[in-house]
């Protein structure tokens, strides 16, 4: 491809007879070289912009990819997060149901401590009770005989 300066450069042979209108070729020559121009500058425009745009996508891809990686890490600790919980969950579930054990064992022995005093207590009052039965009697027996 020509540049516009080597455009500027081209003779061409001029006849005398039969030739080319040196003046229709000059205008044609100058109207090409106005389009090759422009098309030469665009050209080199959309150069410039191909590699910006490479770039542009490069850097996307780069985006994209670190994108990607964000994703899958917060994909394994969500995951992560999800099976610490629930070892956790199954962890506390373990706890409450020994503490709630312990809780059930100590009311177990809560209740077997009343029930000896409560035997306790009901056999003090029989021993109060055959006491007193024995002290009235004996009272009985001591007033018959005082009469």
């Amino acid at each position: 491809m020509y540049s516009p300066l080597e455009l500027e450069q081209i003779e061409f042979e001029k006849k005398a007879f039969g030739g080319y209108s040196v003046e229709d070729v000059d205008k044609t020559f100058d109207t090409l070289k106005k389009d090759y121009s422009k098309l030469y500058i665009e050209h080199a425009d959309m150069k410039k912009r191909i590699k910006e745009l490479e770039a542009k996508l490069a850097e996307s891809e780069g985006i994209t990819e670190t994108l990607r990686d964000v994703l899958v890490s917060a994909q394994k600790s969500s995951d992560e997060l999800r099976e610490n919980a629930r070892i956790e969950a199954d962890l506390m579930r373990k706890t409450a149901e020994a503490e709630a054990k312990e809780i059930l064992r100590g009311a177990d022995d809560e209740i077997e401590s009343l029930k000896r005093k409560k035997e306790d207590l009901e056999n003090e009052v029989k021993l109060f009770i055959t006491k007193m039965s024995a002290l009235f009697e004996a009272q009985v027996k001591y007033l018959n005989n005082a009469e």
